[in-house]
């Protein structure tokens, strides 16, 4: 279940990037963009979010004012160009207090402060002998996994999670599940894997992911020992 935000600032260009941020970490839904804080007290009145991103300097009320107002506090990430309100807005219920220009990791970082647990659990507990805490986290339905930083993307059909794991952690961890690193970057489920050549895999979905140098004998033959027990 993706965790829910508003994103609430005057600058279009910081709606756009908050807004691409959050398609990109795959674990947050927006509810609605706002450009003044009392349009937004409006919906927040009426409406509960998970999650607040917050920018202080707005025109009318601005962002601590807004917070004052309101009868339930959401969690709030601050985003704003201004380092001199940090004391004070930490007087709210504040997760973090991002200085534009907002980079992506540091936009993760506070993601990863704001998530409840059931949104950047451990690799450990999600995919664990074939079961999971989430039905929906089964490593037969995981697709391929991505390293992402400190970070990895685990994709599957239609959806992509991201955990605060390492690669190395997810790839001991697939072992009993014969997943295969086809690049530093990629380890991929043979389940799904439809075609091979030396540098691609082409996996279910008409998904295109490549074999680095260093791995190709390797995919090569797991592939090859995998065909020939299915035949």
């Amino acid at each position: 279940m993706k965790m829910t935000c508003i994103i609430v600032d005057d600058e279009p260009d910081a709606h756009a990037l908050l807004n691409l941020y959050c398609a990109q970490c795959g674990s947050i839904s927006v509810k609605g963009n706002f450009y003044d804080a009392l349009k937004a007290k409006h919906f927040l009145d009426e409406n509960e979010v998970d999650l607040v991103f917050l920018d202080i300097h707005l025109p009318q009320i601005n962002g601590l004012e807004l917070l004052k107002l309101l009868s339930r506090q959401p969690k709030v990430i601050f985003t704003t160009a201004y380092s001199e309100h940090s004391l004070e807005a930490f007087e709210f219920n504040v997760i973090d207090y991002l200085l534009k220009p907002i980079r992506f990791d540091r936009f993760i970082k506070a993601i990863s402060k704001a998530s409840d647990s059931r949104m950047l659990k451990s690799l450990p507990e999600q995919i664990n002998l074939g079961d999971s805490v989430d039905s929906s986290l089964r490593p037969s339905e995981v697709f391929y996994i991505e390293a992402f930083g400190n970070y990895i993307k685990v994709h599957f059909k239609s959806k992509m999670i991201l955990l605060h794991v390492t690669m190395k952690h997810a790839e001991d961890k697939l072992k009993p599940y014969q997943f295969i690193r086809t690049h530093k970057s990629y380890l991929v489920n043979p389940e799904v894997i439809v075609h091979f050549k030396e540098s691609l895999c082409l996996l279910n979905g008409n998904i295109e992911l490549p074999i680095g140098i260093s791995y190709r004998q390797q995919v090569r033959e797991l592939l090859l020992q995998k065909s020939k027990k299915a035949n």
